[in-house]
């Protein structure tokens, strides 16, 4: 990120030239929040898992299936 000099700013040739070699001719375009972005992902197995619930079937033999609570 930094080194150090003996010369001025005015003297130092990287400063003068003002791109180092490294640095891209064109600016890059920043992806945040976009569908580009850099998302890293897991190949691990996760620690847990999701509930999936299981309802048994209704059959209509509840106490409430002869009669009507209304009444």
């Amino acid at each position: 990120m930094s080194y150090l000099v003996d010369k001025p700013p005015v003297e130092d040739k990287i400063m003068q030239f003002g791109l180092r070699p490294w640095e891209s001719k064109e600016p890059k375009i920043n992806l945040t929040q976009s569908r580009g972005a850099y998302r890293p992902y897991s190949t691990t197995k996760p620690k847990y898992s999701a509930w999936d619930p299981v309802a048994k079937p209704r059959d209509g033999s509840t106490p409430f299936a002869a009669r009507d609570i209304r009444e």
